[in-house]
């Protein structure tokens, strides 16, 4: 759902309260299709908007420096669990056919951009239904 960024993630980093919710960052490893890794910060709930203030006024003033760079000056690497995604599970999202094309068909669909998602919901029931 995040293509328009041009990018895929190679890692996401979570923080706060949902890092704490093993089946929700299952669901992101799985989604995604990469390792995601908590970290043992307190008071993490706004370490992504320092981190990311930081990263802008640096660059702003001269200074190239890159987010893996930054991220290691504050947070000991390694720390925290990581969980990596189950075999075979990003295909049912990824591949043709699968639910983010069929969630993409729902999204156009509900912002009147295109048609009746009904054939993509079908593709990807009929290419994963266990059933």
């Amino acid at each position: 759902h995040a293509d328009w960024t041009g990018r895929r993630p190679e890692r996401i980093l979570v923080t706060a309260g949902g890092s704490e919710n093993p089946g929700l960052l299952q669901v992101l490893a799985d989604v995604f299709g990469v390792e995601v890794q908590t970290h043992d910060v307190t008071q993490s709930a706004a370490l992504g908007g320092a981190l990311r203030a930081a990263h802008a006024w640096l660059n702003d003033h001269g200074a190239v420096v890159g987010w893996g760079g930054l991220f290691r000056s504050v947070i000991t690497p390694g720390s925290g669990r990581i969980i990596r995604p189950a075999p075979g599970a990003s295909i049912r999202f990824h591949a043709p056919g699968g639910l983010i094309a069929a969630y993409a068909a729902c999204e156009r669909h509900v912002l009147g951009r295109g048609p009746d998602p009904g054939e993509a919901i079908r593709a990807f029931r009929a290419a994963f239904s266990d059933g």
